[in-house]
Order: structure tokens, then C-alpha cells, then sequence
């Protein structure tokens, strides 16, 4: 408005000094109609300005009529985000719902940025047609010096001015109308994002009791399977083994269990797992008698092993006694 002020002001003075030397100008009325025709191409391109600024309002319009739509997407979020408290098994559903409204939000604040840039180029056309009316403006005052002895001439140039302030009042209300739309604009949008805001503390407080409910679950698991491993120690206590010589463990029923280890009086399977209790004595019929055939198995080696060495003792032994008894007979010959 200051630069439009200003023209209008410069123009003004322009004037003034025209009238001044209105009984000294020497140039004809023809110039005045040069200065006309210029006054005339200024006015259609401040017309061809508001245009450009009426579409930048329109388009304004167009992104808070998305944000008010996204408004009601968030309204629904909220009822549902409220449901929520009351059916957790929805949390999944209102996330993707809540992902969808934040893209939706993005893509209404990413149209709004683009508007507001095309807005702002309209304002700059606007600003340069204005730069450019002054310029017309300085050429109309100009040709108004050299309308000396044309009192007709000086009166058209002082009524094309006028024209020409209308038009920059004009241009000027038209930008006014166009940066309080955009106020209103901003403000919807930062209304939006205070709404989203609060959508997101709903959300964080229904995945917090999410959590909490998912602990409480995974303790639930943690007590079960504490106590089905409880049950298997005590069953385990009470299932009992038998260990042979060649370190086979044997079950109740006389099987032999393949892969089966003993670590103290306590008895593993294959894969490590807690199966039962090695017993001193067999407990059953068939245990003992498994354990006693694979004893037999490993008793030849052992009886081999003693009667090697047996007689290899007594073969010391016997060399021993003889030279034992030549040593008598050679002390009874001396």
C-alpha cells in the first residue's frame, strides 16, 4: 500500500508541476494521446493482475475447503480414537485410519503451500504491473509538460490520473482482500495441526494401554510356563533310571534310551531336556534285568583284563621263587 501511496504521491507532484508550467509547454495535444493510449495498455494489465488475484483467491478456497474436509476426517478419528478406549482389538484398524487423515493432512497442507506460492506470484505480477503502471504514470506526466498551450490536454491528463488511482485503490483493495484470505487460511491450518496434535496424545494413551495389556499377556505366558516346567521337574523327580557299567541308561520298561546323559543323579534326553531321576537301585523287574544282561556284556573284558594279569603274576612269582632258591643253595655251599 506504501508503494502504490507513493506512485500516487509522485504522480500527484507530477501534476502540480504540470499546472505550474502549463503557459510554457510547446508540444501539441497529439502527445497527450500517446500518454492516453499508454494509460489505457497500464489498465488492462492491472485488469489481467486482478484476474490472477481472483484465481489465487479461488484457489485459496479450494485448499480450506480440503482442510475443512480433513478437519472431518479427524473428527471421525476422534469418535473412533474415543471407541477405541472401550475395544482395543480397533487400535490396528485406527492407526492405518489415523496414518491415512495424516496423509490426507499432508497432502491438503502440501496443495495449501502451492496455492499460497501461486498467490505470491500473483502478488509479485501485481507488485511489477504496479512498477510498471508508475512508470506509465511518469510517462504521463511527461507528456502533460509538454501540453504548454492544450488547457484540453492538461484536463485529459488529470482525468486519466484519477482513472489511474482508481485502479491502483482498486488493485490494492484487491490485494488486501486477497493476504486476509490467507490469514484465515494460515490459521485454519494451524487449527488443523492443534487438532492433529490431540490426536496423537489419544493415540499415544491407547498405545500405552496397549503395552500394558500386552505385558500383562506376556507374564500370563511366563506364569503358564512356569508352571508346566514346575510340572515336568516333579514329574521327572518321580520317573526314575537306571545307569549299566558301559554308562547305558535304562527306563522302567527295560528299554535302553538312545542318546539318553546323566549329570549327577539327574537324567537328560537328546535334546538336554530334564526327563527323570537316576535311581540307586532298578525299580522294576525289567530294569534290573536289562541292567544286568549289558553288566554281563562288559564283565568278559573286565575278567580277560584280571586273568592277563593273574598270570603274568604268577609267572613273576615263580621266577621270583627260583631265584629265590638258587641263592640258598649257592649260601649252602659256602
Amino acid at each position: 500500500m506504501a508503494d502504490a501511496q507513493n506512485a500516487v504521491n509522485a504522480a500527484q507532484t507530477n501534476l502540480d508541476k504540470a499546472t505550474q508550467a502549463v503557459n510554457s509547454a510547446t508540444k501539441d495535444v497529439q502527445d497527450a494521446q500517446v500518454a492516453e493510449n499508454n494509460q489505457r495498455v497500464a489498465q488492462d494489465e492491472v485488469t489481467v493482475a486482478t484476474n490472477n488475484v481472483n484465481q489465487a483467491q479461488q484457489a485459496v478456497q479450494t485448499a480450506q475447503d480440503n482442510l475443512n474436509q480433513t478437519q472431518n476426517d479427524l473428527n471421525k478419528l476422534n469418535q473412533q480414537l474415543a471407541e477405541l478406549q472401550q475395544a482395543p482389538e480397533l487400535l490396528v484398524q485406527t492407526k492405518q485410519q489415523l496414518a491415512d487423515a495424516q496423509s490426507n493432512l499432508q497432502t491438503a497442507n502440501d496443495n495449501l503451500v502451492a496455492k499460497k506460492n501461486e498467490l505470491n506470484k500473483a502478488t509479485a505480477d501485481l507488485a511489477d504491473l504496479k512498477t510498471q503502471l508508475a512508470t506509465n504514470q511518469e510517462n504521463l506526466t511527461k507528456a502533460l509538460a509538454n501540453l504548454a498551450q492544450a488547457k484540453s490536454g492538461l484536463d485529459q491528463a488529470n482525468k486519466n490520473l484519477e482513472i489511474a488511482k482508481e485502479n491502483v485503490e482498486k488493485a490494492q483493495q484487491a490485494y488486501d482482500e486477497a493476504k486476509s484470505n490467507n490469514d484465515v487460511a494460515q490459521k485454519d491450518l494451524e487449527d488443523a495441526k492443534n487438532s492433529l496434535a490431540q490426536v496423537q496424545e489419544k493415540q499415544s494413551q491407547a498405545q500405552s494401554a496397549y503395552d500394558k495389556a500386552m505385558k500383562a499377556y506376556n507374564d500370563y505366558l511366563k506364569a503358564q510356563q512356569a508352571v508346566k516346567d514346575a510340572e515336568e521337574k516333579a514329574k521327572a523327580e518321580h520317573t526314575y533310571f537306571a545307569q549299566t557299567a558301559n554308562g547305558k541308561v535304562v527306563d522302567a520298561q527295560g528299554h535302553i534310551m538312545v542318546g539318553y546323559s546323566v549329570k549327577g543323579n539327574q537324567v537328560f534326553d537328546a535334546q538336554g531336556k530334564l526327563v527323570g531321576t537316576l535311581a540307586q537301585t532298578s525299580t522294576t523287574r525289567r530294569m534290573a534285568n536289562t541292567v544286568k544282561q549289558e553288566n554281563a556284556k562288559a564283565l568278559p573284558q573286565t575278567g580277560d583284563k584280571q586273568n592277563s594279569n593273574t598270570t603274568v603274576g604268577a609267572i613273576l612269582v615263580g621266577l621270583g621263587s627260583l631265584l629265590d632258591l638258587g641263592a640258598l643253595g649257592k649260601r649252602k655251599e659256602d
